[in-house]
Formats: C-alpha cells, structure tokens, sequence
C-alpha cells in the first residue's frame, strides 16, 4: 500500500473496476443480496474454486434426521 499520487490513483481505479465487475456479475446472475454483502462473500472466498452461481445459490435446508443413522451417529459425506 503506497502512499505515493500515482499508487493512490491505482488503488483507487482497482477498487473501482472491482465495484464495476462484482455490479455486473450482480445484474447478469440477478443476485438477490446488496453488493456489500457480495464482495463479503467473495472475500471470504477469494482462493477457492467455487462457481459463481454455486457460491451465490441459496443453500437448500435439509432435514437433520437424514444426517444421521439409525444408530444416531452423524453421516459424514466426503
């Protein structure tokens, strides 16, 4: 992180071109959550090798009997 004109002025266009990008990865997906909460979420996983419309899907809830055997011991899937 600089503090020179010309590394403030880069920081400042990245920052914006990446508000410009995750906006129209917002509107193309139509994604139902504000872009604040998106660039969390795309923080959060920055390195991982998720699909966009995976990482921004609504998790499906499942029922949490299935989780388990009839023994009760929890269902580990790898």
């Amino acid at each position: 992180m600089g503090t020179t004109e010309n590394a403030v002025k880069i920081q400042v266009y990245a920052a914006m071109t990446t508000y410009c990008l995750v906006a129209i990865i917002q509107q193309e997906l139509k994604i139902g959550i504000s872009t604040y909460e998106m660039l969390q979420k795309l923080s959060v996983t920055l390195i991982e090798k998720i699909p966009l419309r995976e990482l921004f899907a609504k998790p499906k809830i499942s029922n949490v009997k299935d989780q388990f055997d009839p023994n009760g011991q929890l269902l580990i899937n790898f």
